[in-house]
């Protein structure tokens, strides 16, 4: 009775975690697009290219979560 408890237990925090993770990673892109309009609206190609990496990153880690 205790090991059904225990995997119950751990499949719920698992599955809580993952969706801690998934809003954090959309958080992240959610910044990256700020980023990205604020390279564009300065003209600064530095922060643009910087922004478009930190967003393909994100979508990078992200997609193992989203299987």
């Amino acid at each position: 009775m205790l090991r059904k408890f225990e995997k119950k237990y751990v499949e719920e925090q698992g599955n809580q975690s993952i969706r801690y993770h998934k809003i954090g990673w959309g958080l992240f892109i959610i910044c990256s697009l700020f980023f990205l309009i604020a390279g564009i609206k300065a003209h600064d190609i530095y922060t643009i290219i910087g922004s478009l990496l930190f967003l393909v990153a994100c979508f990078f880690f992200l997609v193992p979560l989203l299987k």
